[in-house]
């Protein structure tokens, strides 16, 4: 083989694992939204919310 040749080889395989690699990561951070749900602060659960209650037991 040619040294010409290995060169095209070595950077034909970087160039396709460079390819694949970010393609796996932007349909990862792609689908961040999805699995990652938003909470505004109205929404957060906290101790103080005038809803919650307190066991009547204690």
């Amino acid at each position: 083989m040619k040294n010409e040749d290995s060169f095209n080889l070595c950077s034909a395989f970087l160039v396709n694992t460079v390819l694949i690699v970010g393609f796996i990561l932007t349909v990862s951070l792609g689908s961040l939204p999805a699995w990652q749900k938003a909470v505004t602060l109205g929404d957060a659960p906290t101790v103080l919310k005038s809803s919650a209650t307190l066991s009547p037991n204690k």
